[in-house]
């Protein structure tokens, strides 16, 4: 790199060499990479002058790291760090402040639980309570194999001030480029995540923080002939059907009609966003095998979680996958 204001170039080269080559021990790097994208892109939007586009408190940041691991945490329960003894900061912050029981959507967490999140964030991973240095701003650009130029290429920090100070030409060069780098980002976090986790669907999980789950209404119709709860085999009444996920929505991410089952109110409830013991899968591809010649949409669903080793044996992975993700088995 040479002196002078870095070309666009330059710039990407070094972007994507710290996503993809700096050591990392928890995906903070690519959390702190998307909030300096998400930064700049707003403060293009709204034309923003220097004072305030080149400069980007922690506080924010706290901020961002709370909307982010909120969202892979509290909906989806995706492991961040390779460590099995302690999860990163950030990790037990959310689970801290939010529980087990969280809203479904960020925008309705509660107010007082998201800034306690946010004041934790800004102590434990930007402030570090131990010595006084945020954990993640300097080590972002400390990649080994980068030049001295390299290395702070992309901003300065002050702990005293609790700010990032961005390099001339850098908010310019993230906001024009933001939808390519982010989508490099979210690459790049994925392929990391894949290494920890089991899960289906990662890539679509990162990117989607306000999923929505579809209506199901149409599978009382489906499952019509389907007359006692699939649990506890009481019969079911008319307007007190559920339809049910068995292996949890929030780890398939998706509405397929293999997954799907009637049951009553008090099951359903009960399960909530949980397993039940392992016995129901056997149960579960019983009951499919019964519908894989009658219905469609059944039998697509089923030949599509067919890798080659057979869909029996897809349902019995991704029900140990979801277990292994640290959902938690309910006895119904």
């Amino acid at each position: 790199m040479g002196s002078g204001v870095p070309s666009d170039a330059e710039l990407r080269k070094a972007f994507l060499r710290i996503l993809t080559k700096g050591s990392k021990s928890n995906t903070y790097k690519f959390a702190l990479a998307r909030a300096l994208l998400e930064h700049c892109r707003k403060q293009a939007d709204y034309g923003s002058d220097p004072s305030i586009r080149d400069h980007v408190p922690y506080d924010y940041l706290a901020e961002s790291f709370v909307k982010y691991y909120w969202h892979q945490e509290s909906l989806f329960r995706i492991k961040q760090s390779f460590s099995t003894k302690s999860m990163p900061h950030a990790v037990q912050i959310i689970q801290e402040r939010f529980g087990n029981d969280p809203a479904k959507l960020f925008k309705d967490v509660d107010r007082k639980a998201r800034e306690a999140a946010e004041e934790s964030m800004m102590k434990r991973v930007f402030g570090n309570e131990n010595n006084g240095t945020s954990q993640v701003v300097p080590r972002f650009q400390n990649i080994r194999g980068l030049s001295k130029e390299e290395a702070g290429v992309f901003y300065t920090h002050s702990d005293k001030e609790k700010m990032i100070h961005l390099k001339d030409g850098i908010s310019k060069f993230l906001s024009s480029h933001y939808d390519v780098l982010l989508k490099a980002v979210l690459v790049e976090w994925t392929r990391y995540l894949e290494k920890i986790n089991t899960m289906p669907k990662l890539i679509s999980k990162l990117e989607n923080a306000n999923a929505r789950r579809g209506s199901l209404n149409k599978y009382r119709t489906m499952f019509r002939d389907s007359t006692h709860c699939f649990y506890c085999r009481t019969r079911l009444e008319r307007h007190h059907i559920n339809v049910d996920h068995f292996i949890p929505w929030s780890y398939m991410f998706d509405d397929d009609p293999w997954n799907l089952v009637l049951s009553c109110q008090n099951c359903n409830l009960r399960k909530s966003d949980s397993l039940v013991q392992p016995e129901f899968t056997e149960c579960l591809i019983e009951r499919n095998h019964g519908y894989y010649d009658r219905l469609r949409e059944m039998r697509k669903s089923l030949d599509l979680l067919d890798t080659g080793k057979g869909w029996p044996t897809e349902i019995r992975h991704n029900y140990d996958g979801c277990k292994e993700s640290g959902f938690v088995v309910k006895h119904l």
